[in-house]
């Protein structure tokens, strides 16, 4: 059963159709090509004033051991463009898929 699982997770909910390939940079560990479903939205900051874009990231927990804080995943965006984007929560798993929530990089950049 667990075999027949993780076989529709990587085709049907990791295929083409809905997952894309990014590169997750793990604090500890080498870059690797991962594929990934990102769901961008916004919230309102700490401040409650401010307005910051997020993403949660589901990754199959085949590709990615454990996430971490602070890794970072360089996500295609729809423009064309890569941003990177840094694991702020870890939301769970339920052995089959990571979900993460993602922030882009808070400092400023020099």
């Amino acid at each position: 059963m667990n075999t027949m699982i993780q076989a529709n997770v990587e085709t049907v909910i990791f295929g083409d159709r809905f997952a894309k390939n990014m590169v997750y940079y793990p604090v500890s560990g080498s870059p690797q090509v991962i594929k990934g479903i990102p769901v961008f939205d916004k919230e309102m900051a700490e401040d409650g004033e401010t307005v910051v874009d997020f993403c949660i990231l589901r990754v199959m927990a085949s590709d990615i051991e454990r996430p971490e804080y602070r890794d970072r995943v360089s996500i295609r965006m729809p423009s064309g463009s890569f941003e990177d984007w840094y694991v702020e929560q870890i939301l769970g798993s339920d052995g089959y898929i990571w979900r993460v929530k993602l922030y882009q990089e808070k400092r400023a950049k020099l």
